[in-house]
């Protein structure tokens, strides 16, 4: 019953808007009739009109003819056309995840579109850029580029680069809670895009919504939004909406047309690709069908969502390393070229000076009289010299001293990787070969499994740690607070581990209320993990551990407590101070000692504080602070 009164409801709100939703597929479908002509630069404009209109939904052939129509700009040295297909190509990637590929194209795009003044590509490619800078969650800079981009579009009178900023800047404003600006800017959105561009400012409204507890109105905005979608073929805005949609009925028990919608869309992001949504969706699912007790379909697709989850972090986390290790060098370069330039100028100074004394001897010789004025001149200036000398020697210190800490970081970071990593890896690809070459038999293969299960999940947490800790040395790393629930977040982080708290039957009593905190969710949410995993590592099978919290003098204080084998006193005031120890687990698990250093550098940088405590052999108890509000709260 419920399909057929949402096939009516998308066919109710196509035939209620005045906007013409078939325009998009009328002129991709006029557009490839217009391909059969000779390769010139009219072609390569034709082929990027095309991919504009395909790549929201068939990206797949999108990428196609944008391929083609990059070869062929290349072959006739047309930047405005090359300008154009790299921004379509960056958008692709940014579509599929893949951030940074679709970094570097955008890049390159806004290069060309500025060298020849080509401000309708240039509209086009900051609003790319600043999508890439919303994943990354440089909310400031990206609504800096989404302004300039509906600058730019107002300039050139350009309707689709003006909805699509104006949608864009909404979208920014809803992330960052500022929800009158949002939608303020949405219903901008509205009237001012053409066509599908609409369905976006709608999804956004249905967000803001859904966020202010108006079911109704959220979903009539969703159902708009999803209409024009359908309408258009563009399956990204279908994607991205009916996971909104199929979470929202989730989240109020509505849960056959949470099946319905997710179920679809499962479906849709299989087809095309988009991974990011498709695990969103696979979690969902989970979640259903755990609520209505169907273990059996719950464990499959949270098995697909832990599967595909792994494998998008570990993209990730490879390209995030690489793209670290580059930003190392590259500061480690430019110290080294900063010194030299220091030496340069200490010589030409020492060169001025010797050269200064010559001449003041001579003047010596030609006019005793003039002696007096000219050495007490010549005093000053030597005066001058040596304390700019010692400023220089001063900041060489401080600069060597940099160095020392930058390949101080580097040599911790390698020896990691080198050692923790590689053992891992090794015996994945021992068993793998050993299974290949038939060495062992299918059951000795599967009673391997689970052991390189755990490896695996360790490496994970380990390569998350590195990750994480590498950026907080290199100083790049800030929090960016806001408003959240610190239940929802613990009870994602128990999610997280319940494969090795099953594995030593360790009961975890969640004891958290609901209660506001002021801090950057994503960094609380690593200190929660990694308290949780060593809680975890030192119980004993069969024990129990305790998450709670409560309220104290104006702050939050969270705690987790477990009855393992505690901590020495002399050993948890060197943790507490943030000397990096490791030691192994009730269950010989190994570590790196980097997550209690992790969270104490997370947790003060929200303006909080982390503490242990410990008696004897009757397990430990880690606690840490957060403000409950904004106003006052100084975080670093």
């Amino acid at each position: 019953m419920f399909k057929w009164v949402l096939v009516f409801s998308f066919f109710f709100f196509i035939l209620s808007t005045k906007l013409d939703f078939a325009q998009t597929i009328e002129s991709a479908d006029s557009l490839k009739g217009l391909l059969d002509r000779k390769e010139d630069s009219v072609k390569v404009d034709i082929l990027n009109q095309l991919v504009i209109h395909l790549r929201e939904g068939n990206n797949v052939e999108a990428m196609q003819y944008a391929e083609q129509a990059r070869d062929l700009s290349e072959k006739l040295n047309y930047k405005r056309g090359l300008a154009g297909v790299l921004g379509n190509i960056g958008w692709i990637h940014y579509r599929r995840g893949e951030f940074p590929a679709a970094l570097e194209q955008a890049t390159q795009s806004l290069a060309i579109s500025e060298s020849i003044k080509d401000y309708d590509e240039l509209g086009r490619g900051l609003n790319n850029l600043a999508s890439i800078y919303v994943e990354q969650k440089d909310y400031t800079k990206a609504l800096s580029n989404f302004k300039q981009a509906l600058a730019w579009g107002k300039k050139t009178k350009n309707k689709y680069t003006i909805g699509r900023s104006y949608n864009n800047i909404a979208y920014v404003f809803f992330l960052t809670n500022q929800l009158d600006s949002s939608k303020r800017y949405a219903e901008s959105g509205v009237i001012a895009t053409q066509g599908y561009s609409a369905g976006f400012a709608w999804r956004t409204l249905g967000d803001i919504y859904e966020k202010q507890n108006k079911i109704p109105a959220a979903e009539k905005n969703y159902l708009k939004s999803i209409a024009v979608a359908d309408s258009n073929k563009n399956y990204t805005l279908r994607v991205s909406t009916a996971h909104r949609l199929g979470k929202m009925y989730l989240n109020h028990g509505q849960s056959t047309k949470a099946e319905y919608v997710l179920k679809a869309n499962e479906e849709l992001c299989s087809k095309f690709h988009f991974r990011n949504e498709l695990v969103n969706t696979y979690k969902l699912l989970a979640l259903l069908y755990k609520g209505n007790s169907d273990f059996g379909k719950a464990t499959s697709y949270y098995e697909k969502f832990i599967s595909l989850n792994d494998s998008l972090y570990n993209e990730t986390t490879v390209k995030q390393l690489a793209m670290q290790e580059d930003r190392y060098k590259s500061q480690l370069q430019q110290s080294k070229i900063d010194l030299l330039t220091k030496e340069s100028e200490l010589k030409d100074k020492e060169i001025k000076t010797q050269r200064l004394t010559s001449v003041v001897a001579v003047i010596v010789l030609m006019l005793f009289i003039a002696l007096a004025t000219l050495l007490y001149r010549s005093n000053q200036k030597i005066k001058s010299t040596n304390q700019q000398l010692e400023q220089k020697n001063t900041e060489i210190l401080a600069h060597d001293e940099e160095l020392s800490r930058l390949n101080a970081t580097k040599d911790k970071l390698f020896s990691i990787i080198s050692h923790d990593l590689r053992g891992p890896f090794n015996s994945l690809s021992g068993l793998l070969h050993m299974n290949e070459k038939g060495y062992i038999n299918e059951g000795d293969f599967k009673k391997h499994i689970e052991e390189l299960s755990k490896n695996t999940f360790r490496t994970k947490e380990l390569l998350n740690n590195l990750l994480l800790w590498s950026t907080a040395q290199l100083k790049i790393d800030k929090a960016r607070p806001v408003k959240f629930n610190i239940k929802s977040v613990v009870n994602e982080v128990i999610l997280l581990y319940e494969s090795p708290v099953r594995e030593k039957d360790i009961k975890i009593v969640n004891q958290v209320t609901d209660q506001q905190a002021w801090a950057d969710a994503d960094m609380i949410s690593v200190v929660l993990r990694n308290i949780l995993s060593n809680a975890i590592k030192f119980s004993f099978k069969g024990s129990t551990i305790t998450i709670g919290s409560s309220v104290e003098n104006h702050e939050l204080k969270c705690f987790v407590k477990d009855e393992g084998q505690g901590i020495p006193k002399i050993f948890l005031d060197k943790l507490i101070s943030g000397e990096i120890m490791t030691t192994k687990g009730t269950a010989n698990e190994v570590g790196t000692g980097l997550g209690l250093q992790l969270c104490i550098d997370f947790v003060n940088k929200n303006g909080g504080r982390l503490g242990a405590e410990s008696e004897g052999s009757e397990g430990a108890t880690f606690w840490f602070t957060l403000p409950l509000k904004g106003e006052g709260q100084r975080i670093s």
